[in-house]
């Protein structure tokens, strides 16, 4: 073995060493049991099965908040026995970026998925729930949570959904005819907001016409990030996050990068830009516009404009994660595989 990829190893081993205290209390705090080192902490993946179709500990957590969960055949939980020929994922690389990142979702999800599946499966919230919902909420909240702790909704079984769903998965940059056309569809959100009012398009297009001015844009940008928490919090790194995921870890080890990373920040400055006009659009016309402030219920106050200015950024720029999404868009894989438009 080279010296490199022994090191690798090792640096491997000796970070899921630090990382299981971390993993152990979560375990007690979310499913009330005690877990061995040994114990599944670091799982086998099957060669021909995708390790998100796999059981994890995420999983495990959807099973403590009284979900049932579909395990797929052959599950990477069974017992492997003398003769098996199952091929598995050997390459260390590419399982412990897979497998940190299911860690890392399970110990921060841990300590509200189980109170929050509580709630919502208590049924006199669920009658209260779908007494005005038609009957649909109950559900409704059930898979959004369940989708929000597993990071994506898929339970797609045919060959044709899984390649939809892997063009859903891959499409944010490369589906629609490259990486350069991807970039419109940040700017097409924008006309989502300003179809919110016409006071909204009239300071949309405001912003943007004056937003040539780098001047004036940075001026918009400071006003949205000092007064909104949301802003802040925003991750505009997403599309290069999902397509780190994406790609082989050993490429991202040996720093070889596959894709065009000047294309990706134009993606990345277009969505900001986007979401920053947006932004100040809501927020100036909960403050200036009299017909917005009497259609939407508005007090005029600083505090009434930040919470309507994040709302309506939230549901014209909607992040593309399960958490952001309509119920209605994670229902089915052609439906969320239109979703990556504007993710």
């Amino acid at each position: 073995m080279p010296s490199e990829e022994k090191a690798i190893g090792d640096w491997i081993i000796e970070d899921m060493n630090n990382q299981f205290p971390r993993v152990r209390q979560a375990v007690i705090l979310a499913l009330g049991r005690d877990i061995k080192k040994q114990d599944n902490y670091f799982s086998l993946y099957l060669q021909d099965v995708d390790p998100e179709r796999q059981t994890d500990f995420l999983d495990e957590l959807l099973k403590s908040m009284g979900e049932k969960v579909r395990v797929p055949e052959p599950g990477e939980v069974k017992a492997r026995k003398r003769g098996a020929r199952q091929a598995l994922r050997l390459d260390a690389f590419e399982n412990y970026f897979y497998h940190i990142n299911q860690i890392e979702q399970f110990i921060n999800l841990a300590p509200i998925a189980k109170s929050a599946g509580d709630i919502i499966n208590d049924k006199r919230y669920q009658k209260a729930v779908n007494e005005v919902t038609d009957g649909h909420g109950g559900k409704i909240l059930k898979d959004w949570l369940k989708h929000s702790v597993k990071g994506y909704a898929s339970e797609s079984s045919s060959w044709i959904g899984k390649k939809l769903l892997a063009l859903r998965k891959n499409g944010i940059v490369y589906a629609i005819a490259g990486n350069i056309p991807s970039v419109l569809r940040q700017q097409l959100s924008g006309f989502n907001a300003m179809a919110v009012h016409p006071a909204v398009a009239y300071y949309a297009a405001q912003h943007w016409t004056e937003g040539k001015n780098p001047v004036y844009y940075k001026k918009l940008e400071g006003r949205a990030m000092q007064k909104s928490k949301m802003m802040r919090t925003r991750n505009f790194d997403r599309v290069q996050i999902i397509i780190n995921k994406q790609n082989p870890a050993r490429r991202r080890i040996l720093n070889k990068k596959p894709w065009s990373s000047i294309a990706i920040s134009w993606i990345r400055w277009m969505d900001k830009h986007t979401t920053v006009y947006s932004w100040n659009a809501f927020y100036d016309t909960a403050l200036n516009s009299a017909a917005a402030q009497k259609t939407f219920g508005l007090n005029g106050s600083e505090e009434a404009a930040i919470n309507f200015a994040d709302k309506w950024v939230g549901r014209t720029q909607p992040m593309g994660g399960a958490e952001h999404l309509p119920d209605f868009f994670r229902g089915g894989t052609i439906e969320r595989l239109l979703t990556t438009f504007q993710n």
